[in-house]
Protein backbone atom coordinates (compact mmCIF):
# COMPACT_ATOMS: atom_id res chain seq x y z
CA UNK A 1 0.00 0.00 0.00
CA UNK A 2 1.34 3.37 -0.74
CA UNK A 3 3.01 5.48 2.09
CA UNK A 4 1.52 8.39 3.27
CA UNK A 5 2.88 11.72 2.87
CA UNK A 6 4.03 13.62 5.77
CA UNK A 7 1.49 16.45 5.75
CA UNK A 8 -1.89 15.78 7.04
CA UNK A 9 -4.57 14.36 5.15
CA UNK A 10 -8.11 13.92 5.06
CA UNK A 11 -9.50 10.79 3.30
CA UNK A 12 -11.25 7.11 3.95
CA UNK A 13 -10.12 3.88 5.24
CA UNK A 14 -10.76 -0.07 6.26
CA UNK A 15 -9.53 -2.30 8.56
CA UNK A 16 -9.78 -5.36 6.80
CA UNK A 17 -9.29 -8.98 7.84
CA UNK A 18 -9.90 -11.82 10.41
CA UNK A 19 -8.81 -12.74 13.50
CA UNK A 20 -6.66 -10.38 14.81
CA UNK A 21 -4.81 -10.31 11.42
CA UNK A 22 -6.62 -6.74 10.39
CA UNK A 23 -4.72 -4.38 7.79
CA UNK A 24 -5.23 -0.70 7.39
CA UNK A 25 -6.78 -0.01 4.04
CA UNK A 26 -6.36 3.69 3.11
CA UNK A 27 -6.73 6.51 0.44
CA UNK A 28 -5.54 9.88 1.29
CA UNK A 29 -4.61 13.29 0.09
CA UNK A 30 -2.60 16.26 1.46
CA UNK A 31 -5.41 19.13 2.41
CA UNK A 32 -3.95 21.50 -1.01
CA UNK A 33 -5.60 18.87 -2.97
CA UNK A 34 -8.85 18.18 -1.01
CA UNK A 35 -12.42 19.21 -2.28
CA UNK A 36 -14.26 21.62 0.12
CA UNK A 37 -17.79 20.28 1.11
CA UNK A 38 -19.87 22.82 2.72
CA UNK A 39 -17.41 23.81 5.88
CA UNK A 40 -15.09 21.12 5.64
CA UNK A 41 -12.38 19.75 3.86
CA UNK A 42 -12.59 15.85 2.16
CA UNK A 43 -11.48 13.40 -0.51
CA UNK A 44 -13.76 13.52 -3.11
CA UNK A 45 -13.68 10.13 -3.54
CA UNK A 46 -15.23 7.41 -1.75
CA UNK A 47 -15.56 3.71 -0.23
CA UNK A 48 -17.40 2.20 -3.28
CA UNK A 49 -15.41 3.35 -5.36
CA UNK A 50 -12.24 3.16 -4.66
CA UNK A 51 -12.75 -0.58 -3.37
CA UNK A 52 -14.37 -1.39 -6.89
CA UNK A 53 -11.46 -0.06 -8.49
CA UNK A 54 -8.95 -2.10 -6.20
CA UNK A 55 -11.29 -5.46 -6.58
CA UNK A 56 -11.23 -4.82 -9.66
CA UNK A 57 -6.87 -5.76 -10.40
CA UNK A 58 -7.57 -9.67 -8.85
CA UNK A 59 -6.34 -11.14 -5.84
CA UNK A 60 -2.62 -11.32 -7.69
CA UNK A 61 -2.37 -7.42 -8.16
CA UNK A 62 -3.97 -6.88 -4.48
CA UNK A 63 -0.96 -8.90 -3.35
CA UNK A 64 1.57 -8.31 -5.08
CA UNK A 65 0.71 -4.53 -4.15
CA UNK A 66 0.63 -5.56 -0.41
CA UNK A 67 -3.26 -5.15 -0.46
CA UNK A 68 -5.58 -7.90 1.78
CA UNK A 69 -6.52 -10.37 -1.24
CA UNK A 70 -10.10 -10.49 0.35
CA UNK A 71 -10.69 -6.95 -1.09
CA UNK A 72 -11.35 -9.36 -4.11
CA UNK A 73 -13.65 -10.88 -2.50
CA UNK A 74 -15.78 -9.24 -0.20
CA UNK A 75 -18.34 -6.22 -0.66
CA UNK A 76 -16.51 -2.67 0.05
CA UNK A 77 -19.30 -3.09 3.47
CA UNK A 78 -18.13 -6.08 4.82
CA UNK A 79 -15.41 -4.66 7.28
CA UNK A 80 -15.30 -1.59 9.77
CA UNK A 81 -14.58 1.55 7.82
CA UNK A 82 -14.32 5.24 8.60
CA UNK A 83 -13.38 8.65 6.89
CA UNK A 84 -11.10 11.58 7.97
CA UNK A 85 -12.39 15.67 7.42
CA UNK A 86 -10.99 18.84 7.99
CA UNK A 87 -13.35 21.09 9.96
CA UNK A 88 -12.75 24.28 8.82
CA UNK A 89 -14.68 25.97 11.01
CA UNK A 90 -13.60 24.68 14.31
CA UNK A 91 -9.84 24.01 12.40
CA UNK A 92 -9.51 20.32 13.30
CA UNK A 93 -9.55 16.86 12.02
CA UNK A 94 -12.75 14.88 12.46
CA UNK A 95 -12.30 10.79 12.30
CA UNK A 96 -15.66 9.71 11.63
CA UNK A 97 -15.02 5.61 12.68
CA UNK A 98 -17.16 2.43 12.71
CA UNK A 99 -18.29 2.08 16.36
CA UNK A 100 -15.76 -1.07 16.53
CA UNK A 101 -12.70 1.18 15.18
CA UNK A 102 -12.78 3.03 18.82
CA UNK A 103 -9.92 1.41 20.37
CA UNK A 104 -6.94 3.58 21.18
CA UNK A 105 -4.27 1.72 19.14
CA UNK A 106 -6.68 1.84 15.93
CA UNK A 107 -7.28 5.34 16.50
CA UNK A 108 -3.25 5.80 16.77
CA UNK A 109 -2.82 3.91 13.35
CA UNK A 110 -5.17 5.94 11.90
CA UNK A 111 -3.35 9.11 13.03
CA UNK A 112 -0.40 7.62 12.37
CA UNK A 113 -1.45 6.68 8.77
CA UNK A 114 -3.26 10.48 7.84
CA UNK A 115 -0.10 12.47 9.22
CA UNK A 116 -2.43 13.65 12.14
CA UNK A 117 0.36 13.80 15.03
CA UNK A 118 0.43 16.79 16.50
CA UNK A 119 -3.01 17.97 15.55
CA UNK A 120 -5.82 18.62 16.59
CA UNK A 121 -8.32 15.84 16.20
CA UNK A 122 -11.53 14.40 17.48
CA UNK A 123 -13.30 10.92 16.88
CA UNK A 124 -17.06 10.57 16.20
CA UNK A 125 -18.95 7.60 15.63
CA UNK A 126 -21.35 7.92 12.13
CA UNK A 127 -23.62 5.05 11.85
CA UNK A 128 -23.07 5.63 7.81
CA UNK A 129 -19.85 3.61 8.65
CA UNK A 130 -20.89 0.66 9.92
CA UNK A 131 -19.73 -2.45 8.79
CA UNK A 132 -22.50 -5.36 7.21
CA UNK A 133 -23.53 -7.09 9.99
CA UNK A 134 -22.54 -10.58 8.56
CA UNK A 135 -18.88 -10.05 9.46
CA UNK A 136 -18.52 -11.07 13.42
CA UNK A 137 -15.21 -10.64 13.95
CA UNK A 138 -14.11 -7.38 15.27
CA UNK A 139 -10.93 -5.56 15.38
CA UNK A 140 -10.74 -4.21 18.42
CA UNK A 141 -7.45 -2.94 20.23
CA UNK A 142 -5.75 -5.18 17.74
CA UNK A 143 -2.57 -4.14 16.11
CA UNK A 144 -2.52 -6.65 13.34
CA UNK A 145 0.20 -5.68 10.56
CA UNK A 146 -0.39 -2.80 8.06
Amino acid sequence: MPAPDADPQVGFFWFVGRRGRWRLVAEGLRLDDAERYGEHLTHPGGHYDHWAALAAHGRHWLQANGYPDEIAVHDYEDFPRGRVVYDLTDRLFVLYVDPRLRGRKLIVRLVDRFGLSGQTVVVRLDSHYRASPREADDPGDSTGPD
